[in-house]
């Protein structure tokens, strides 16, 4: 099952969490073209959960059939560490962030609680899924920054 955490009004899976954050897109945007490939793209037909998305990671966490997307939206929890460790045994774990490098997100958005340069990404990532293939890169013309989590 693909789910989407933070989806707002535009999940890209087959269940999206609206949190309810304001953290999430609501329609197409530039990182949609790297998250297609990855099986995350819009799906209308999605069921919509809403919730906040550490509740729902403690009633229906994710097993290892289960990819999990949470674009826009790990910058804005209170407790990023604690959501991505509920994340471990997901099959496939893909997140996406503002770049602190070259987007202003952080500045402009007074919702954003936390950033991370790639160089941070990976090594938070690194440690909290120890026997995973950790990648980050920049998308959407380097904007923003692209973690995936390779089971």
């Amino acid at each position: 099952m693909k789910i989407d955490l933070g989806c707002g009004s535009h999940p890209r899976g087959d269940v999206g969490v609206d949190s309810g954050i304001g953290a999430a897109c609501t329609a197409t945007t530039g990182d949609d073209p790297f998250l297609e490939p990855l099986g995350f793209s819009f799906n209308p037909n999605a069921r919509l959960v809403k919730d906040t998305i550490e509740h729902y990671l403690e009633v229906s966490p994710p097993t290892e059939s289960d990819d999990v997307i949470i674009a826009h939206t790990l910058e804005h929890l209170h407790d990023p560490y604690a959501v991505l460790e509920k994340l471990r045994e997901a099959h496939l774990v893909v997140i996406v962030i503002p770049n602190p490098l070259t987007n202003s997100a952080d500045c402009t958005d007074k919702g954003h609680l936390f950033s991370w340069t790639p160089c941070a990404l990976h090594n938070l990532l690194s440690e909290i899924f120890p026997d995973k293939e950790v990648e980050v890169k920049t998308i959407a013309s380097n904007l923003d920054l692209l973690g995936v989590i390779y089971s």
